[in-house]
Order: structure tokens, then C-alpha cells, then sequence
């Protein structure tokens, strides 16, 4: 929650209608979950390949559009870079994996995902401001800015958008 706060104070809108965030992104992964059937046209691998480089793409750029529409216009793109990974890469791991070991790569990707989501918020921490007005620098008080915190969520954003862009 607190990042998107950092988001609100960024895009200069309330809490509220920074989480209207989640529909576009919604509607984006249930686009691309009905997109993965271009597998039928295109390689998997390189379908696969072009919507990790999608969602990598777009995580990257959150803090950066500038604008309200753009961050939307992103969450929909990646919400489709995501539906389509979610619903290609299980297949492809069965079609490269022997039977008798798909299943056990696929239980580990799953796993993956919940440390993930275990350990992302204490690693995602050091970089959010949240209800903050205030901050410490040099050992005076400093206002935080909305450029304060679009610097500060940049790490995380970039390093999660290129981990997923290389790493997936």
C-alpha cells in the first residue's frame, strides 16, 4: 500500500484514485490472458520472451510517466505483458521439462512467487516515504517532495524492472 501512496503524492492525486490502478491492470491481464492463444502464430518462446520484456518494461517506467493517463495506459501493458507470461510459461515448462520432473518446476516457480511476495515489502521498505510529510537530511528537516519520492521508488521499480526483463 505504501508505494502507492508514494504513487498518489507523485502523480499528485488522493490514495483513491491512485488504486483505481488496479482496473486497467486488470484489464489488461485478463487481454493478455486471452492473447497468449497467438502461440498458435507465433513461437512461444518468443512470445514468452517478448511479454517478460513487456512487463519488465513497464514496472520500470511506473514512477516515470508523468502523467495520470500514461500510468494507466502502463498498468493496462503491463497487466498484458503479465497474463500472457502467466498463461504461456506452465505450458512451456511442461513442453521442455520430462513429465516426471515438470511438476516439480512448476511447484518451484510457484514457490518462488510466495517468497517473493514474502520478501519484497521488507526489500521495497528503505525506499518509501508513505504518509510522511517530513524527512531527515543532514540532521535538519526536510519536506518530501514529490521528485524526493519519485527518485527514491525509482531504485525499486528499475531493479524489479530489469530483474524481470532479464531474470524471467
Amino acid at each position: 500500500m505504501a508505494p502507492l501512496l508514494d504513487l498518489s503524492f507523485i502523480y499528485g492525486v488522493n490514495l483513491n484514485t491512485i488504486s483505481y490502478l488496479t482496473f486497467p491492470l486488470g484489464v489488461g491481464y485478463l487481454t493478455g490472458s486471452f492473447a497468449s492463444e497467438l502461440t498458435r502464430l507465433v513461437p512461444r518462446q518468443l512470445l514468452v520472451g517478448a511479454s517478460a520484456l513487456l512487463f519488465g518494461l513497464t514496472t520500470l517506467a511506473m514512477p516515470f510517466y508523468g502523467r495520470l493517463w500514461a500510468l494507466w495506459a502502463g498498468a493496462a501493458l503491463l497487466g498484458v505483458g503479465s497474463g500472457v507470461w502467466d498463461s504461456s510459461q506452465s505450458v512451456l515448462l511442461v513442453e521442455m521439462w520430462p513429465s516426471w520432473a515438470a511438476n516439480a518446476v512448476l511447484q518451484t516457480t510457484q514457490g518462488c512467487y510466495g517468497l517473493g511476495t514474502i520478501v519484497a515489502p521488507f526489500l521495497v521498505s528503505p525506499f518509501v516515504f508513505g504518509e510522511k510529510n517530513l524527512t531527515q537530511i543532514d540532521g535538519r528537516n526536510e519536506t518530501i517532495t514529490p521528485e524526493m519520492r519519485e527518485r527514491s521508488l525509482a531504485v525499486p521499480y528499475v531493479v524489479s524492472g530489469l530483474t524481470a526483463s532479464a531474470g524471467r
